[in-house]
């Protein structure tokens, strides 16, 4: 099947974790009209393919397989996202609050990717369970938390620290458990894990290697991250008892 020229993607067998809150029957009959287009990036930037505009009744681009960067540079200074599976995108909607700091944004595709197209036909389908549109709000406001969270990991004063919560992080998120440890199952190199955490390449290149050596994370034959270790020990401050 196809809409728009493009191949349809059923969004609830793609991404099952939109349909928590549904009941089984309700969950069957969605199945059946949660269809999308489904859009696929190539690794390399990402121009956004006619996304660069608003087109009305698009919720977003549903992140359904592959992993994208999406670089802000404020002056001088580079900050990044992470996205994937699960991460929903509307990478035509612009910083406007913020029009009096000049910034600049581009993408990149870690990986090949795989989006679902959540258009206005695919909105009208799923009207009928409100489930699902709440389901996306919950997304939208699970990256406005994840990026708090990065903005947190990046106040630690040590680069190891910082480093061993990204990954853990991710791995919370993405990961592959296996004998030997935890995989974070993409291609993150030194360039791209100094603009998560807000270090240099060279840095990260020391710091990667002194946790290989103390044996709590390496890389694997495909060149991915595995925590072979705990995660860092971070305590936080004692909360007063009337807070």
């Amino acid at each position: 099947m196809s809409r728009g020229g493009r191949p349809t993607i059923q969004v609830l067998a793609a991404d099952p974790g939109l349909g928590t809150d549904l009941t089984p029957e309700q969950l069957r009959e969605a199945r059946v009209h949660a269809v999308a287009a489904q859009h696929s990036v190539s690794h390399g930037p990402w121009e956004r393919d006619g996304f660069d505009a608003p087109q009305p009744g698009l919720a977003g681009l549903l992140v359904i397989e592959g992993v994208i960067l999406r670089d802000v540079q404020v002056g001088r200074f580079p900050a990044a996202e992470l996205l994937g599976p699960g991460d929903l995108l509307r990478p035509w909607q612009r910083d406007e609050g913020y029009a009096s700091v000049p910034a600049h944004t581009t993408w990149t595709a870690l990986s090949d990717v795989r989006f679902a197209v959540l258009d206005r036909d695919y909105m009208h389908a799923t009207a009928r369970w409100p489930e699902l549109a709440a389901s996306l709000v919950c997304r939208a406001v699970d990256r406005s938390r994840a990026t708090v969270f990065s903005f947190a990991l990046t106040n630690l004063p040590h680069l190891d620290e910082r480093l061993l919560g990204l990954l853990w992080a991710l791995a919370d998120r993405w990961g592959r458990v296996r004998r030997d440890g935890v995989v974070v199952p993409f291609r993150l190199d030194h360039d791209v894990l100094g603009r998560l955490v807000s270090a240099r390449r060279p840095s990260i290149s020391r710091t990667t290697g002194h946790l290989a050596q103390r044996g709590i994370l390496r890389r694997t034959t495909q060149r991915h991250w595995i925590l072979t270790g705990d995660p860092p020990n971070l305590p936080l401050p004692a909360l007063h008892a009337d807070q």
